[in-house]
């Protein structure tokens, strides 16, 4: 074979190589939601709060129903309640801006 022949063939080949590892890497990413998008909003909690009570409100149908996954109602309680964490084990975080 000729040399140019050679050297096409070995790119080729480490390029399929390349995306075969990144396929791969790709089924065992970490975590459930590895793709996840994080969005970093510039206002103070309450008022996020408040505006996402507002938005659901007016837009009843991205209202969460009450129910378990067997199928049971659950008490109705405030959502920030259900998944709030103790302040103990955030004490020391610093918000970014």
């Amino acid at each position: 074979m000729k040399k140019k022949t050679k050297i096409i063939i070995g790119i080729l080949i480490i390029t399929v190589g390349v995306l075969l590892v990144y396929k791969f890497g790709e089924a065992f990413a970490p975590g459930s939601y590895p793709y996840a998008e994080v969005y970093k909003i510039d206002a103070p909690e309450e008022n996020v709060i408040k505006a996402i009570k507002q938005f659901k409100t007016s837009h009843s149908e991205f209202v969460v129903p009450n129910v378990t996954p067997d199928g049971a109602d659950m008490p109705t309680t405030d959502s920030a309640e259900l998944h709030s964490v103790p302040t103990k084990r955030i004490k020391n975080t610093k918000l970014q801006r």
